[in-house]
Formats: C-alpha cells, structure tokens, sequence
C-alpha cells in the first residue's frame, strides 16, 4: 500500500454519497487509503481490496517478527524446555482433557 497524500486523500464523507464511484476509483487506481471526513476530522478509511490484502500480510508479518524475537529472547534467558518435557505435558493434558 502507498504512502497516504494529505493534500490528495482526504475527502467529505459528503462524497460517499455524491459521487462514490470517484472515491472507490481512487483508492483503487492510487493504491492508497482515502481519509474521510465529518467536519474536518477522520471518520473512516477507504482503500483497494489489494491494498487491504498487503495490509494484513504485512501485519502478519509484524506479528512472526515479533514472536520470534521474543522467542529468541527467551532462549537468551534459558527460558526453554526440552521436547520430552513438553511431550510428557501433552500428553497429559490431552488424557485430561
């Protein structure tokens, strides 16, 4: 998704009503989010299905960065368990449950 334009992306929310096809073509023929707005401020956000889609990858990505990097931490700190430990526990849970 491209970098939102304050000078080019905000529009009235007036305009979802007036003219909504301008609003959707723009989103998605700039492939950045258009700002609407109620009396100048920020209501809503319209952008592209593609850009959505690389939106939550993105934040999928963020997500795997930082569990790893908290999974690495815990290594650091010897925060870790044996693989026969955690086997035994869930095998136990699972007869538990």
């Amino acid at each position: 998704m491209r970098a939102l334009k304050i000078s080019e992306d905000l529009r009235p929310l007036s305009d979802m009503k007036a003219k909504p096809n301008d609003v959707v073509t723009q989103a998605r023929e700039s492939g950045r989010p258009v700002v609407l707005t109620r009396y100048g401020k920020g209501v809503a956000v319209l952008m592209s299905v593609e850009s959505y889609e690389e939106l939550q990858v993105s934040s999928a990505r963020l997500r795997l960065i930082a569990a790893l990097r908290e999974a690495e931490k815990a290594i650091e700190e010897g925060d870790v368990y044996e693989q026969k430990d955690m086997t035994d526990l869930f095998g136990r849970l699972e007869e538990e449950g």
